[in-house]
């Protein structure tokens, strides 16, 4: 990851080690918002019923009176979006840095013969 005022380095670092970067965009934030509901979605399935029972109750009564707008304001606590930032990074989870992967093809084939071994 690097901050956006060191782009500059970027280039320098192309040029250090001889290698060229592919550029891969960052998931759309819908996207990262989607994932994140969908694994949220499939945790909570997982949870026993006797967990959950005495919840039964409260829960139609909340869906009726906030129909599903009550479960996407509690989806929006759980995932803790409602205390992000749109200038925080939803992948790093910092300010102002953008994510950056970097691929070593050498670097790959060296673990590839390490386990061979």
């Amino acid at each position: 990851m690097y901050h956006k005022y060191e782009y500059r380095n970027v280039d320098k670092i192309m040029k250090y080690t001889k290698n060229k970067f592919e550029v891969i965009l960052c998931p759309k934030v819908e996207d990262v918002y989607k994932f994140s509901v969908d694994k949220l979605v499939e945790n909570v399935m997982k949870i026993a019923p006797e967990k959950y029972e005495f919840f039964n109750e409260k829960s139609k009564e909340l869906l009726k009176k906030h129909n599903t707008k009550i479960i996407a304001q509690i989806l929006s606590i759980l995932l803790k979006f409602d205390k992000k930032s749109f200038d925080v990074s939803l992948l790093s989870g910092k300010k102002n840095y953008v994510a950056v992967l970097i691929k070593d093809p050498f670097f790959e084939v060296k673990i590839k013969q390490k386990r061979n071994r």
